[in-house]
């Protein structure tokens, strides 16, 4: 395989959402253990998949960014990668964020619901292949 330098170049702008896309990650330290110690904790599941959901937001905020009109990317990228990348990054706040309702029924269902994601790669695999494999 080819391996290929996805991101050409950046800009300001891509810095300044790549800085807010890591802020969210050094903010996840807090749910985590906040869910961890109370499992079992309706708010504390909401505030939880909130934060997973707000990192990998910024992630694909990032990306989207970066890949449109191939403003940042290197546009020799294969399509069906950077489509698998995207919709990747977008089924994890896709299963956070809709496992906040299912908390108002029951977290552990909540909490079953993440499971949800296993399916989704797998579906996505089938559908682009592994992600690994452009390089």
């Amino acid at each position: 395989h080819r391996m290929f330098r996805i991101i050409r170049r950046i800009d300001g702008r891509f810095t300044a959402m790549n800085l807010a896309a890591l802020a969210f990650v050094a903010l996840l330290p807090f749910p985590t253990q906040v869910f961890g110690e109370y499992p079992s904790s309706r708010p504390a599941l909401i505030v939880y998949a909130a934060a997973i959901s707000a990192s990998s937001l910024a992630s694909g905020a990032l990306w989207a960014y970066a890949m449109h009109d191939n403003r940042l990317i290197d546009p020799s990228t294969p399509r069906d990668w950077l489509s698998h990348a995207q919709l990747r990054g977008l089924s994890i706040p896709a299963v956070f964020l809709t496992s906040i309702p299912i908390a108002f029924l029951s977290v552990t269902a909540a909490e079953l619901w993440w499971l949800l994601l296993i399916p989704v790669r797998s579906f996505l695999v089938r559908r682009y292949g592994k992600i690994t494999d452009i390089w």
